[in-house]
């Protein structure tokens, strides 16, 4: 059963130690976004190709919004993240 869908948010949060970077860098996830808007990388190019093959059955990227956050967050570690990519 694992923990319940209500709580995986905040404990995968906790867990991965992402609550304590985001309050030590509460704006770099949004300036990643804006200092890269429009930017087109071979990161940025595969992510546009794959967002409708990621998580298919998953209820919450079934819509446009849930489609933009999934591109955001990926957007924004690749530019993060750069010999990574995505």
């Amino acid at each position: 059963r694992g923990i319940p869908d209500r709580f995986r948010g905040k404990v995968w949060l906790y867990g991965s130690g992402a609550m304590f970077k985001s309050a030590a860098h509460p704006t770099l996830y949004r300036n990643l976004l804006q200092a890269h808007e429009g930017e087109k990388t071979q990161a940025t190019e595969d992510i546009e190709k794959d967002l409708h093959r990621s998580f298919p059955e998953h209820p919450k990227y079934q819509t446009d919004k849930g489609i933009n956050e999934l591109r955001n967050v990926l957007t924004a570690y690749s530019f993060h993240n750069p010999s990574v990519g995505y």
